[in-house]
């Protein structure tokens, strides 16, 4: 089976982040979201894991956000930090995932 490398676009306040060692509050940002997660599509990633770390923190949700980036996707997505029963927007899973 071969290994495939999930590019993550980890989300605060609607931008890309990178965390100092997973903690809330040490966020060095990389622009739009949006931008981050087309561009991964773009250089030939075939899934992006999104992270939406103001629900996982519990300071607030992007999900608008998220639901705006995956409708641009023509790739498979991930999601973290937020809730499968609370999403209530359609999402696309891999043929044959169970959901």
């Amino acid at each position: 089976m071969p290994l495939i490398l999930l590019p993550a676009v980890d989300v605060v306040d609607g931008r890309a982040v990178r965390l100092v060692q997973g903690k809330a509050g040490s966020e060095t940002e990389y622009g739009s979201a949006v931008d981050a997660a087309l561009g991964w599509q773009r250089d030939g990633a075939e899934w992006i894991h999104l992270v939406d770390l103001d629900a996982a923190f519990g300071r607030g949700s992007n999900r608008a956000l998220l639901a705006d980036v995956v409708g641009r996707l023509d790739v498979q997505v991930e999601l973290s930090g937020v809730s499968a029963t609370t999403l209530r927007w359609p999402l696309r899973w891999p043929p044959g995932a169970p959901g």
